[in-house]
């Protein structure tokens, strides 16, 4: 059964306005009474603005590839299964408008991972044939749609697969020119990282896990998946740390999506989530991991999403950690 994807409304953060009350002029009539003390300003957050993040295909994968297609393309049924933005790679791809859609053989045997961007928001890299390797990866574009993937069919034949490949590409050149044009979100105000280990530093990060040494390094990113999905993390700025302290090991791993606040939503309804606060963020959270162990702190700055997964057994460890990390490192992103 087609899974329709959900719409998500984007999160702009709340600017401050600053209310400043004005003193009244004294009646000629009456004695000047002695000045009053001067009203204190009040600070408020603004209402954020419901931005619609728009996506391809208005983000339904059945209508982009049939789920009938990848069942006869395969000779047994397919399954849709959703693709989470609590994973930053699709986070990102949607971010740009574009849609992650996944599909597993009924045995597990057979999988594809397909991805959608419009080329006006994400440049199309690796076209040409296809390239196997017991699955295939593959690159096209078709109206403006750049349609990417690896696919592999539960016999593991890769003549199996470009014919997959091709019936998948013919049906999506026979939709793609019906979309409208998609406009991704304005980016948060963060870059990529550059260096870990150099943000780590910036944020003294050894004082604040009272070590008295480490390292930071690049985190690992997904694979076997759609060359798009790489794409889109490179064109929005993901990154992705980790903390290794000489005495106690890995510590926390760190990974930042700028402007991609508007996830919120469907983070918060990923699991149980403990409200935090955290100095430097509009919103934070805590998702305790599975039985009270571990988890992540979810955070959303000036319009872009942190997360810090702590390396701790005790998941209330675990929170105090993550939030300490999280207000060091947020004043140390570099930032446009």
């Amino acid at each position: 059964m087609p899974h329709p994807r959900r719409r998500f409304a984007v999160l702009i953060p709340a600017t401050i306005a600053f209310l400043l009350a004005g003193c009244a002029a004294p009646s000629p009539t009456q004695e000047t009474s002695p000045p009053s003390a001067p009203t204190p300003v009040l600070e408020t957050k603004a209402p954020s603005a419901p931005t619609t993040v728009t996506h391809v295909f208005d983000g339904d994968c059945d209508a982009a590839f049939p789920s009938m297609l990848v069942t006869e393309t395969w000779g047994e049924d397919a399954r849709l299964s959703n693709a989470s933005v609590a994973l930053a790679g699709v986070a990102a791809v949607e971010e740009r408008g574009g849609l992650v859609c996944n599909w597993n053989s009924t045995d597990l045997t057979g999988s594809a991972n397909l991805v959608v961007l419009p080329t006006s928001s994400v440049p199309a890299e690796e076209l040409g044939d296809p390239y196997c390797y017991g699955a295939c990866r593959f690159s096209t574009v078709t109206a403006g749609l750049w349609l990417s993937g690896v696919v592999m069919t539960p016999d593991g034949d890769e003549d199996s697969a470009r014919a997959a490949i091709r019936a998948l590409t013919d049906s999506f050149a026979s939709t793609a020119p019906a979309q409208p044009a998609v406009t991704p979100p304005a980016s948060g105000s963060w870059v990529p990282v550059s260096d870990c280990d150099e943000l780590f530093a910036t944020a003294d990060m050894l004082a604040v896990l009272d070590q008295p040494s480490g390292d930071g390094f690049t985190g690992n990113g997904p694979a076997e998946v759609a060359p798009g999905l790489y794409t889109a993390t490179r064109a929005v700025g993901t990154s992705s740390c980790m903390w290794h302290g000489d005495e106690g090991g890995f510590a926390f791993a760190m990974t930042a999506v700028p402007g991609a606040a508007w996830v919120e939503p469907d983070l918060r309804a990923e699991g149980t989530v403990e409200e935090t606060t955290v100095t430097g963020a509009e919103s934070a959270f805590f998702l305790s991991g599975p039985g009270g162990t571990s988890g992540e702190l979810e955070i959303f700055a000036n319009g872009n999403w942190m997360r810090i997964q702590p390396n701790v057994r005790d998941s209330s460890d675990a929170r105090a950690l993550a939030v300490r990390v999280a207000e060091a490192l947020i004043p140390a992103m570099p930032a446009a």
